[in-house]
């Protein structure tokens, strides 16, 4: 087990990821020596890590000489990163990211948002209403919160009143570590087929996390998921109810319906915790939101420029119809990069129907995970083929920006989705191609 008295310098392995340079500056405001190592590309965490003064170098160049513990993201191991492989030969103590953060979580008063969609922007609502009602506040989240520069807020943990609000994710399970004392759960859509081989598992799984939570605890769950209501017949601790039959209507600054839901499971549990019904209300309406959703980079001429992390069917055709609703008049243009094999393959059909809200739709290949292998059989050309005349297939991701100068002229929304690099086209496009 972690333990965070006993190493002192700490190396994270994939330090660039969202929740990883989060657990980093909240390692580093624990006055601890932190380092670490990634790819050479340029990531969103970068600026963050950067100004918090964290030392990142490629992997492969890593030196362990003076490391204490090593920290390593799940999607890496001894066979697909050298870091990984010297850390292990130098027989340093190595711990899973979600490890770490639980050796920590568990010792606050751990609040767990879990869901397959809206979880992130549902711990940054939260965690950005706590904080300014004055909550010692601590919070890992999957994204940039705009107000934060940075997904991770660190105030004193050493203290009995020391809150850990967190994005805990269920991919191989790794939500199953923390223990919380109160959880979220804002949907279950069967997701991560590489980890879950079927939908039941998936959901066992959800429920294995739910019932984790005390009897002195609480949970709030998303009652318009049927699975959800399911889960909420087994469990012991106070369950509180949320769903279309009593959303309060927040005047929200991030659109769409599934953001009103995200707002009233942050509000409910906020107020649980003693916040004020017209605070919490009050800054949950002036929270700006997250990087990479629904990210409105700007318009220029006539065109708008919006970059999301909209990577599963469900996401995308949430995303599309925020776009319909923010924008009524103009025409929507998705450009969408799928994330991982397995999940292009396991979901091809829904994604194909997933952009019906869109006027004109562009798809480009895959973007890999270092946790899968390639699959050659995927076509994601047969995938635009199947979605129709108003879709084109563009193969190499630097070629749609040249592409989509047609639409520089028209009154449109240029969407870029995606969990890939596909952020770097979106800032490209509207720096220089508008």
């Amino acid at each position: 087990m972690f333990d965070l008295k006993k190493y002192n310098k700490i190396h994270i392995i994939g330090i660039k990821g969202v929740g990883a340079s989060a657990l980093a500056m909240m390692l580093k405001n624990n006055n601890k020596e932190v380092v670490g190592s990634d790819v050479s590309e340029e990531f969103l965490t970068d600026v963050a890590l950067k100004n918090a003064g964290i030392s990142v170098v490629e992997f492969g160049e890593s030196n362990f000489s003076e490391i204490d513990a090593v920290v390593r993201s799940v999607a890496y191991n001894v066979k697909n990163n050298k870091d990984f492989k010297k850390a292990e030969d130098m027989d340093l103590p190595i711990f899973t990211y979600p490890e770490v953060v639980a050796s920590i979580f568990n010792k606050a008063y751990g609040v767990a948002v879990a869901g397959s969609h809206g979880k992130t922007t549902t711990t940054a609502m939260l965690a950005y209403i706590l904080d300014k009602a004055g909550k010692n506040l601590n919070s890992i989240v999957g994204s940039k919160v705009n107000e934060w520069g940075s997904g991770e807020k660190t105030n004193d943990l050493k203290k009995d009143d020391a809150i850990f609000v967190l994005e805990a994710d269920e991919y191989k399970k790794a939500f199953l570590k923390y223990d919380p004392k109160v959880a979220i759960i804002t949907s279950i859509d069967y997701d991560h087929p590489d980890c879950y081989k079927t939908e039941k598992e998936y959901e066992d799984t959800f429920l294995e996390f739910a019932r984790s939570i005390p009897e002195d605890g609480f949970i709030v769950l998303n009652k318009d998921y049927k699975n959800i209501l399911k889960i909420s017949e087994s469990l012991k601790c106070k369950i509180i109810f949320y769903g279309k039959d009593n959303l309060i209507n927040f005047e929200l600054k991030t659109p769409g319906r599934h953001n009103l839901y995200n707002a009233n499971a942050a509000y409910l549990v906020a107020v649980e915790l003693g916040v004020l019904n017209k605070d919490a209300k009050k800054y949950i309406e002036e929270f700006s939101g997250t990087a990479r959703r629904f990210d409105i980079l700007g318009t220029k001429n006539k065109v708008t420029v919006v970059d999301d992390y909209a990577h599963h069917p469900i996401e995308i055709r949430a995303t599309l119809s925020s776009a319909k609703e923010f924008f009524p008049n103009k025409k929507i243009i998705a450009i969408f990069q799928p994330h991982t094999y397995s999940r292009t393959k396991e979901f091809s059909g829904d994604f194909i129907s997933a952009f019906d809200v869109a006027d004109e739709v562009i798809l480009t290949d895959i973007y890999s995970s270092a946790r899968e292998s390639i699959d050659k059989e995927l076509s994601i050309k047969s995938m635009s083929d199947k979605i129709g005349a108003k879709s084109s297939y563009v193969e190499q991701l630097g070629d749609i920006a040249m592409f989509c100068d047609k639409y520089k002229d028209e009154d449109s929304v240029l969407l870029f989705m995606g969990a890939g690099d596909i952020w770097q086209l979106a800032k490209l496009f509207y720096e220089e191609h508008i």
